[in-house]
């Protein structure tokens, strides 16, 4: 006798096995009622014998994914319940390989976990072919009666096969697994509820040959049921169900029910008798101690439905209910993410006075695709404007947390560089080196200086910008390729240089706008160039129009951020300006205006005087004009007239009292150093007109 025999085969023997589609004989073995327990903590098979016992079944205990598996090569089992986090075999590899096999496939597995929110192990388990996910700790009572069931099952099966002594019996049998099995993968293959609901009623009504169905689903706070989703049922109306329904009554109190004759019902719901219906079975929706819905479905034949119908329908309802709140979930979670991000997104952008801007974010068609795209604008020192666009490895939460982190770390890297993006890339790369340790992103970073058409610009894997000049042409901003964020510790990013002319439009963009499955990535960016071309003038109409475009293209899989920027043309006669009504935007305003008056040839004393009269008005229209509401502006225009500057600076706010003993010394000072000043106050705001006469220089 080999060392095989005496102790069994090996690790890698019982795995070799168990790869076998129908075992090391090819036969079945006889049906059993036995309960297998896979679970490597000593405690938790104590616990399971504990609860499982008053079955008065036969509970087999194994230390291992491996030991679990070899007991299979030599026993048949009604349930095996399999815990998710084990050392060596994990519970999900186990259950592959049991699903593997012939012989096996059919036993019902029940996973075991401590991970009450792990959404993506829940999916993960009920992909390797999991009937049921219970979270640890458990309801003694209700993981006694779903194994109860199990085992009720597994015991039918036996007495078929037993009585019949045919292969037709054990096909039977194998069809009702099949059956249930439906409309298990009609619940593991989508996530959206909307598209969720038609799938499973579609599926359980083809399962059991029914003329029609409908799903009743009800929220937490409510005793209302309503009918979410049908099949076969005309409705003149909306259909609502309460707790006190005759018919639907032992459903709603967590029993399946079967009606195998309507006509003896007392009080028909219109929507059946109206449709012909003459029988019916329902199950409820539970998910755990919660009803959340019924499942029904009914025949225009009376007796259109057997018992075993009904055990099945309640099985499918348990399936169908651990579905429909996971989807639930996963909205709830879109909703979340999507709101957190638009939140950490800019709520307007800076006002430039050469620049015109206008971003776009879109989310993900599919619920379960929300990630971490993102633009930014920030205004630099020196009248330099950067942009930004990322794009987060990930999804969900964590996504939308990274692209806060990153968003402030760049925004402070940027300030305290203004001048070379390329170093605030690589110090925000050193800060997620250190921090995470691995790839998180791609971005874009590009410096934009109010008073030339220069942009520099830095980026990390990202997609080149695309440009439009005034005459329609279009091209890439290529640059040589850098790797994303935390791909490397020292990647040395590179300054690159380009131009953006006046007239000219520049889109920032992420993968989302361009990448569709199966398709190349150069037809994607060259769909953009073709849809850019056809785009309107209006800056925010452009981005509408880039959005519609792509999604002609085939449905967006992942969200989507855009950035577009035109340099405005700059006029000698007349500079007009508006911008943010924040401190920030005076020395910009005096800024600009310096570069027009310089431009305009005045001589130093009289735009000495001019740049003091234009600071002081700004300052008013910011620290007076508005209270602390945000998205303010104010307006600046300069020009020429007959030998004089003049100088208008204007808001839409309420003036208010000056504050502090200082305060309020402004006009005086316009007024000293300009040769006319007019002050005008409305309910729609105030104008401070200025005028200087000027001396040729």
């Amino acid at each position: 006798m080999s060392l095989a025999e005496v102790n069994g085969p090996t690790t890698e023997q019982a795995l070799a096995l168990a790869r076998m589609p129908d075992g090391p004989s090819g036969k079945l073995a006889p049906a059993s009622t036995s309960i297998l327990l896979v679970d490597d903590d000593e405690k938790s098979i104590r616990a399971l014998r504990a609860v499982l016992e008053p079955l008065g079944q036969r509970l087999v205990a194994a230390s291992s994914g491996e030991e679990g598996l070899r007991r299979l090569l030599h026993e048949e089992f009604a349930v095996i319940l399999l815990d998710v986090r084990m050392s060596g075999l994990d519970g999900l590899e186990t259950a592959r390989y049991i699903k593997a096999r012939a012989r096996t496939r059919h036993v019902p597995i029940v996973f075991l976990t401590a991970q009450a929110e792990d959404v993506e192990q829940a999916f993960r388990a009920y992909a390797a072919g999991a009937v049921d996910y219970v979270v640890k700790p458990f309801d003694p009572d209700v993981l006694r009666s779903k194994v109860a069931v199990f085992v009720e099952l597994q015991r039918e099966r036996s007495e078929r096969v037993r009585e019949a002594q045919a292969r037709a019996e054990a096909e039977a049998v194998a069809s009702t697994v099949n059956k249930l099995q439906s409309v298990s993968d009609a619940a593991l293959a989508h996530l959206e509820i909307d598209e969720l609901l038609p799938e499973i009623l579609e599926r359980a009504i083809t399962v059991f040959d029914a003329h029609a169905g409908g799903l009743l689903l009800g929220e937490e706070s409510s005793s209302e049921l309503t009918l979410m989703a049908s099949r076969g049922l005309e409705l003149a109306e909306p259909v609502s169900v309460t707790s006190g329904e005759e018919l639907f009554e032992t459903a709603l109190r967590g029993s399946p029910l079967n009606a195998p004759d309507l006509s003896a019902a007392k009080r028909l719901p219109p929507a059946l008798s109206a449709n012909g219906m003459r029988s019916l079975i329902a199950a409820p929706l539970s998910a755990g101690s919660q009803q959340i819905g019924v499942l029904f479905i009914c025949s225009r034949e009376p007796h259109g439905f057997s018992d075993d119908d009904v055990n099945l329908l309640l099985l499918s309802a348990e399936r169908a209910a651990v579905a429909i709140q996971h989807a639930r979930a996963y909205e709830r979670e879109h909703g979340m993410v999507e709101a957190l991000q638009r939140h950490l997104l800019p709520d307007r952008l800076p006002k430039a006075p050469t620049l015109a801007l206008a971003a776009r974010y879109r989310p993900s068609e599919h619920a379960a695709q929300v990630g971490g795209d993102w633009y930014d604008a920030i205004a630099l020192p020196g009248g330099l404007v950067g942009l930004v666009i990322g794009d987060v490895v990930g999804r969900g939460i964590r996504a939308a947390t990274m692209m806060s982190e990153l968003r402030a770390g760049l925004r402070a890297y940027a300030v305290a560089e203004p001048q070379c993006p390329a170093l605030a890339v690589d110090r925000l790369n050193s800060l997620v080196v250190r921090t995470h340790g691995g790839m998180v992103a791609t971005l874009l970073y590009m410096v934009f200086n109010i008073d030339t058409v220069g942009v520099r610009y830095a980026s990390a894997g990202h997609l080149p910008p695309l440009v439009m000049t005034p005459e329609g042409e279009t091209h890439f901003l290529e640059h040589p390729p850098a790797p994303p964020l935390g791909a490397a510790p020292h990647p040395n990013f590179e300054d690159h240089e380009g131009e953006l002319p006046p007239d000219s439009t520049m889109l920032l963009y992420t993968d989302g706008l361009v990448e569709r499955r199966g398709e190349n990535l150069d037809v994607g960016l060259e769909h953009l160039r073709e849809v850019l071309g056809s785009a309107p003038a209006d800056l925010e109409d452009l981005c509408s129009h880039i959005l519609v475009g792509a999604s002609a293209q085939g449905a967006i899989q992942d969200d989507v951020a855009l950035l577009a920027v035109r340099r405005l043309p700059v006029g000698v006669e007349r500079l007009e300006i508006e911008l943010a009504a924040e401190p920030d935007a005076v020395p910009l305003a005096r800024h600009r205006v310096e570069r027009w008056l310089t431009d305009a040839g005045l001589g130093r004393d009289d735009a000495f005087a001019v740049k003091l009269a234009l600071s002081e008005a700004c300052t008013n229209a910011v620290e007076h004009a508005y209270g602390p509401e945000p998205g303010r502006t104010f307006r600046v225009s300069v020009e020429r007239h007959q030998g004089a500057i003049v100088i208008e600076v204007s808001d839409a706010g309420r003036w208010r009292s000056r504050r502090g003993r200082d305060q309020g010394r402004g006009i005086h000072i316009i007024e000293q150093v300009m040769d006319a000043v007019d002050i005008k106050r409305t309910s729609m705001g105030t104008s401070v007109t200025m005028r200087r006469e000027t001396t040729p220089r």
